[in-house]
C-alpha cells in the first residue's frame, strides 16, 4: 500500500482544519488514484457542516455513473448523497472485506 511521505506535509500546521488540509490534498497528494477518496473526504467535511447543494449533489451524482468508479467509492458517494437504495446496490458488489472496513470508516455515520 502506497503511504503518503512525510515530504508532503511539509507546511502543514496544527491550525489547519481538516477542510484545508482536504483541499490541499485534492490538489497536491502524489498519488494520483487518491484524488476521488479525497474529494469524497471533501464532501464528507462539507456535509458534516450543512446540507450538500445542487452543485456538489451533481458532481458527486456523476461518479455514480462513471465504470470505472470503485462500488467502495460509489458506496461512500450514496452515503453523502442520503440515498439508500443506491447504497445497497453498491455494497452488494462491494467484498466482505471491503463493506467490514466501509462500516470503520467515520462516513458511515450516514448510514440511515
Amino acid at each position: 500500500s502506497e503511504r503518503v511521505s512525510p515530504e508532503l506535509v511539509n507546511g502543514y500546521r496544527p491550525e489547519y482544519t481538516a477542510n484545508q488540509l482536504n483541499s490541499w490534498l485534492i490538489e497536491n497528494d502524489p498519488i494520483k488514484s487518491n484524488k476521488l477518496m479525497n474529494l469524497i473526504n471533501h464532501y464528507q467535511i462539507i456535509k458534516r457542516q450543512r446540507d450538500l447543494n445542487n452543485n456538489e449533489i451533481n458532481e458527486l451524482s456523476l461518479y455514480l455513473k462513471k465504470e470505472q468508479v470503485a462500488y467502495l467509492y460509489k458506496a461512500a458517494i450514496s452515503l453523502l448523497l442520503d440515498d439508500m437504495t443506491e447504497l445497497t446496490k453498491w455494497i452488494k458488489k462491494c467484498s466482505k472485506q471491503e463493506l467490514k472496513k466501509m462500516k470503520e470508516y467515520p462516513i458511515w455515520i450516514f448510514k440511515k
